[in-house]
């Protein structure tokens, strides 16, 4: 089985395309997210093909593109030598290749999306999205921030994604995190200091308020 959902190739391109980004180079507690496109892929044949909000999804055009063999060798690269300098240049090569499948993708006038792998994973895909807008925002929803100036000598780590994004891509114009639980004082004083740019709503806030009996829809 080697196609989403394991289904036969369809006669009419798809309107989705996701790209497997096997990589967990900078997991910084345990590694294993690299195996998250096989996973996925391999459980997606136990599924039901019927979704009530979507149809069934053999009809509703969504393909995963082969699991790249250059990226689970440079994952491996990266693990056999972990110095900041060689992840680093492998992660430089890593984001290259995402953004080039996401402008192929987005050139067909489809909808790309990553399948990871770590955080980090879709920086490449955003920088496609970015040169296609004048300008755009994010939504995060996650427990940390994301917005580490590097994490252990890594500067494109799963911790770094979203300061790369707010330093390195001039037409990011919103960034909203939802549920952040679990940060760093420099994180945090960041996200202070990029208040135009950068809304966060706390899970302590966001449980205060529900336990208040706010009402969020």
């Amino acid at each position: 089985m080697n196609r989403l959902f394991d289904l036969p190739p369809s006669a009419q391109p798809p309107k989705t395309t996701l790209i497997p980004v096997p990589w967990d180079a900078t997991a910084s507690y345990h590694k294993g997210s690299s195996q998250g496109p096989k996973a996925i892929l391999e459980a997606s044949s136990q599924l039901d093909l019927f979704d009530r909000n979507f149809g069934r999804a053999d009809q509703i055009g969504i393909d995963l593109l082969p699991i790249p063999e250059e990226i689970l060798q440079w994952n491996r690269d990266a693990l056999k030598d972990p110095h900041p300098e060689t992840v680093n240049l492998l992660s430089k090569k890593l984001n290259q290749w995402v953004l080039e499948q996401s402008r192929k993708i987005l050139d067909e006038n489809q909808f790309a999306g990553v399948i990871g792998g770590e955080h980090s994973a879709p920086f490449g895909l955003i920088q496609a999205l970015s040169e296609r807008t004048s300008s755009f925002g994010i939504l995060h929803m996650d427990a940390h921030h994301d917005l580490r100036k590097a994490y252990q000598g890594y500067t494109h780590s799963h911790a770094s994604i979203f300061y790369n994004c707010v330093t390195q891509i001039e037409n990011l114009e919103k960034l909203v995190s939802v549920g952040i639980r679990d940060f760093s004082e420099e994180e945090y004083h960041f996200a202070q200091s990029q208040a135009h740019k950068i809304t966060a709503f706390y899970d302590a806030d966001l449980s205060r308020l529900k336990f208040q009996g706010v009402a969020f829809e």
